[in-house]
């Protein structure tokens, strides 16, 4: 029965059974009609005869006659639902490319200072160990120094530096300082857990870039849901998926809060 209603926009027009359904339903009723009125004629190929038969079969013709409004208004809604599709799948797909540019901002961001904040905490470790004389310490601190200095630099960043600024900003307060203290040679300065304040600077970075990421998710999947809405789409997996990604955000926005409290 939902064959007969429906229409298949993905399949050629004359391969839905609903508009054979519609194209022949108008002749069928008419020919019911038609039969209770010519069944008890006599055939007469006479003039008078002839518009007799027009005179009474009116109704019935009428009808049959509605084939044609209804195969034109069932092309025209098949034509619009495929026109439907193509410009949601246009939306969708702008609004796709957008978020896979900041997604990718941000994931590649993300990676960078999880490396970063990994290359620093060995460095840390290392400075409890008296072998670690400055030249070594000068040159693994200007490596990663330089590498985060580059940062800055990269085009394909921009979208997520700006959304970090006051982070980033304090956090490279503490790198320009580390790094004035090794050019004045202040040695001395350096022990264990000197970059402990830098280092959790680096993981509240690296939390909100994973709190921003799951914050793109969920507003692509939310205009994704409204635009489908509009199109009489339901996709029961964006809804599931935009509660999980709702999930994320909450758990690191609690991680983002209790690192900000330690860090006071």
């Amino acid at each position: 029965m939902k064959a007969v209603f429906s229409i298949n926009h993905h399949k050629p027009v004359f391969k839905n059974i609903s508009f054979w359904f519609w194209l022949i339903f108008p002749v069928i009723i008419g020919g019911i009609f038609g039969a209770l009125v010519w069944l008890p004629l006599e055939s007469s190929l006479t003039s008078s005869g002839y518009n007799y038969f027009l005179e009474i079969s009116k109704l019935p013709l009428g009808i049959m006659s509605l084939l044609f409004p209804s195969a034109g208004i069932y092309v025209i809604h098949y034509k619009s639902k495929q026109t439907s599709e193509l410009i949601l799948i246009g939306k969708i797909k702008e609004l796709s490319c957008k978020k896979d540019n900041h997604i990718d901002s941000l994931i590649s961001l993300g990676i960078i200072i999880h490396r970063l904040k990994n290359h620093l905490f060995n460095l840390d470790r290392k400075l409890n160990n008296q072998i670690l004389d400055a030249k070594i310490l000068n040159r693994e601190f200007d490596v990663i120094y330089a590498w985060w200095t580059s940062i800055f630099n990269e085009p394909n960043y921009a979208f997520s530096l700006t959304t970090l600024y006051h982070d980033l900003e304090k956090a490279d307060a503490y790198f320009t300082g580390a790094n004035l203290s090794l050019l004045t040679n202040e040695r001395d300065f350096f022990k264990q857990g000197t970059f402990s304040k830098l280092l959790a600077e680096l993981d509240l970075i690296h939390l909100k870039i994973l709190r921003n990421s799951s914050h793109c998710k969920s507003y692509f999947l939310q205009e994704c849901i409204k635009i489908k809405n509009l199109y009489s789409v339901t996709d029961l997996d964006d809804e599931k998926e935009l509660v999980y990604e709702h999930q994320q955000m909450e758990k690191y926005k609690k991680d983002i809060a209790d690192l900000e409290s330690k860090c006071l």
